[in-house]
């Protein structure tokens, strides 16, 4: 800031006119856990979905931006607009994509596509949102993907091997039924 005042920085700015259709579509991710909870300590279950208005917050913090770029991260403080006053906060691990304020829950979006167009203009646009897994559930559920994966292969391996074995055991009553039928030599 310093250099600006000085004149010593310099700052380029260049106007871009971006699309701003009647309607377009934005695809959001949530960063980190995304919008549950784990449950108390010592509880043994899985997560609480937050009681927020998700359609109420976004339209107001989208509301403040003129224009949207793929990539772009939008911050929502769940706990000043939540809602209701008693908005359930939840823990934040570090790195975790959400940051806590004073009493406050922030959530961050990564907008992740726009349709027609990666830049939009999103002043008096119909923009449909989707949200997208957040990164925490994109990665349990490759896990969990995974492990059926594996699960699958473990069942098909074990089906086969009881179908040799069947098979072996199907010779060899074979061979016996026919060593039987030739009589004793």
């Amino acid at each position: 800031a310093a250099r600006l005042e000085s004149g010593a920085a310099r700052v380029a700015v260049r106007l871009v006119r971006l699309p701003a259709p009647a309607k377009s579509k934005a695809s959001l991710r949530p960063l980190g856990r995304g919008f549950f909870t784990t449950a108390s300590p010592g509880e043994e279950s899985d997560t609480i979905p937050l009681n927020v208005d998700l359609k109420a917050l976004l339209e107001r913090e989208l509301s403040r931006h003129a224009a949207l770029t793929r990539g772009d991260w939008l911050a929502i403080d769940i706990g000043r607009h939540g809602g209701d006053g008693d908005a359930p906060s939840f823990p934040v691990e570090e790195g975790s994509g959400s940051s806590r304020t004073r009493n406050n829950q922030i959530i961050r979006f990564r907008v992740e596509a726009l349709e027609p167009s990666p830049a939009l203009g999103v002043l008096n646009t119909d923009l449909e949102v989707d949200i997208l897994p957040s990164e925490h559930a994109e990665a349990e559920m490759a896990k969990r993907k995974d492990l059926e994966r594996r699960d699958a292969q473990r069942r098909e391996l074990r089906t086969r091997r009881a179908a040799a074995g069947r098979a072996r055991l199907e010779e060899a009553a074979a061979a016996a039924a026919a060593k039987a039928s030739r009589g004793p030599n």
